[in-house]
């Protein structure tokens, strides 16, 4: 036997009580190292599905138009520079077959259409700056799942004149289910 395999039995064989201590706290550390392991592993898979699994991966829009310059009239431009479309009419032909086409592609699980822009939410004299979304409640539970995060109200048999507001909304304007808004 080596000298330091000798040395490190003579070690452990005389003071059982202190090596049974110090292979108890080592199997606690393993245990500890592989529970905490697991846990951020799980906290991870956790953050990483909601944060992706809640938004589209591929979004299909309207190109955006190409502004052309107005034409010269003699020798001076009295148009320099061509600016970007501040408003435009978004609006996609046929949506419906694009969406059977898109979701027609094997790797794809959920299509959805919406629509989307910018609004104020009135309440009272009280002025809030929202984005509004229109959505297929059906289609999109298969892409948000948004009614295992309701806290009150319904989601899949939401009516015309209805709307979904998000938490903190509802705390800023003191909204409670039942309550008329106006959105213009």
């Amino acid at each position: 036997m080596r000298f330091e395999a000798k040395l490190a039995w003579r070690y452990v064989t005389t003071s059982r009580g202190q090596t049974g201590l110090t292979v108890a706290a080592v199997a606690a550390a393993v245990c500890l190292i592989i529970f905490i392991n697991c846990l951020l592993q799980g906290v991870q898979s956790r953050f990483i599905n909601d944060l992706i699994g809640s938004l589209a991966h591929i979004s299909v829009k309207v190109p955006d138009p190409d502004p052309e310059p107005l034409d010269d009239t003699d020798e001076k431009s009295y148009a320099a520079t061509v600016q970007k479309q501040l408003q435009k009419k978004d609006e996609l032909r046929r949506p419906e077959e694009l969406e059977s086409l898109l979701h027609s592609f094997p790797h794809v699980k959920f299509t959805a259409s919406s629509v989307g822009g910018q609004a104020f939410l009135l309440r009272g004299a009280q002025r809030f700056g929202v984005t509004v979304r229109g959505a297929d409640p059906i289609k999109q539970e298969g892409i948000s799942n948004l009614s295992d995060d309701m806290v009150g109200g319904r989601w899949l048999s939401i009516g015309p004149n209805d709307l979904v507001i998000g938490y903190k909304l509802s705390q800023d304007t003191g909204l409670k289910l039942g309550d008329t808004v106006t959105l213009i």
